[in-house]
């Protein structure tokens, strides 16, 4: 989950109107509970929806919403769960990054939730709170470039799955990071094994 797919090799925008997410959206249509979601769509991260299906929580998927209402509702949100994409320096969105060092003052204030690739890094540098992932092998590709064995599609798809379910089950838990890596384990799954090893939980820096 290291690359960004709203972007074509030349680093042009995908045909937005492919894209329907209906009527613009502002903070009153998102602000219902004290947790926000921010899960660009998609299809190769599908699997991450799990994590927050059926919670009740305020979910944006559309990658193309407003950076300014973004901000808006970080600072309205007492825990902030990021999935998708990205890298180092934040969460990929359709306009570049929908997470970024610019909203890092806001952040610190906050439970947060990083599920991206490489997330690690962006929290580490600035020094956030909460759960989060380094390098996560979710396809193939991934997998050949990091030089870990993989027989199919099916055994990644079904590392994803796993994981997902498990850290939906486990999301409120005061011990996240036991449960999920005591339910998301498996030692013969060289998939599993690397991307466990790459699981965090910072809780001292607020």
């Amino acid at each position: 989950m290291f690359y960004n797919p709203f972007f074509t090799d030349d680093d042009e925008y995908y045909d937005i109107d492919e894209l329907d997410y209906g009527d613009s959206l502002s903070i009153r249509d998102l602000q219902t509970s004290d947790t926000l979601v921010l899960h660009p769509s998609d299809t190769t991260t599908d699997f991450l929806m799990a994590i927050y299906e059926g919670k009740g929580w305020d979910v944006v998927n559309d990658p193309f919403i407003d950076p300014d209402l973004v901000e808006e509702l970080i600072d309205s949100h007492d825990r902030i769960i990021c999935t998708g994409h990205g890298n180092p320096d934040g969460l990929f969105g359709g306009y570049g990054m929908i997470i970024n060092s610019d909203l890092v003052p806001l952040l610190r204030a906050k439970e947060m939730m990083a599920i991206w690739c490489n997330a690690d890094q962006f929290i580490k540098k600035h020094k956030l709170n909460g759960f989060f992932t380094g390098m996560f092998l979710s396809d193939t590709g991934e997998c050949d470039l990091f030089g870990v064995p993989c027989d199919d599609e099916l055994q990644v798809e079904l590392s994803n799955d796993l994981f997902a379910s498990v850290l939906g089950r486990h999301i409120d838990s005061d011990n996240i990071l036991e449960n999920i890596k005591r339910e998301y384990h498996d030692e013969n799954d060289p998939i599993i094994s690397f991307n466990r090893d790459r699981l965090y939980c910072n809780k001292e820096n607020r």
